[in-house]
């Protein structure tokens, strides 16, 4: 089994999720897998990725076009998710209900394995590595 989440959940839930806790649901450190660069999966994918997917899916109401630059201007804002998630829904026709919605469009325009942002694949490699070291397992009972 192996613990996948945004790395800034470590910082932000801290009750809910930390390492103490986890060892107790029978995690190891090397099951906790951390995604973002530096904190959150929507990091791991460009801006022009996202403005893709923003022209798209998420059309302006001024109907011009988003830009990259729209997008890289978030990306020092604070949580990036929570300005993307903003800015669509100031400017766009339609928007997305939340950070599920916008990385589900996102995703479901990747066409090749090169669209799939390096440290997306690692951290499902760093997962199957887990998985194949751990064996045919159960999980324990209480």
């Amino acid at each position: 089994m192996v613990f996948l989440v945004d790395a800034d959940t470590m910082r932000d839930k801290q009750k809910q999720f930390n390492i103490d806790r986890l060892k107790k649901q029978g995690f190891t450190e090397a099951d906790c897998l951390f995604l973002g660069d530096p904190n959150e999966l929507e990091d791991l994918f460009s801006d022009e990725q996202w403005a893709d997917t923003m022209n798209a899916v998420w059309p302006r109401k001024d109907e011009r076009q988003w830009a990259a630059q729209d997008v890289g201007n978030l990306r020092q804002a604070g949580k990036f998710s929570k300005s993307l998630h903003g800015l669509l829904r100031q400017y766009s026709t339609t928007s997305p209900n939340g950070k599920e919605d916008m990385v589900v469009e996102l995703t479901r325009r990747l066409r090749t394995a090169a669209d799939v942002p390096r440290p997306l694949v690692k951290s499902f490699e760093d997962a199957i590595k887990v998985a194949r070291e751990a064996g045919l397992a159960y999980w324990p009972e209480d």
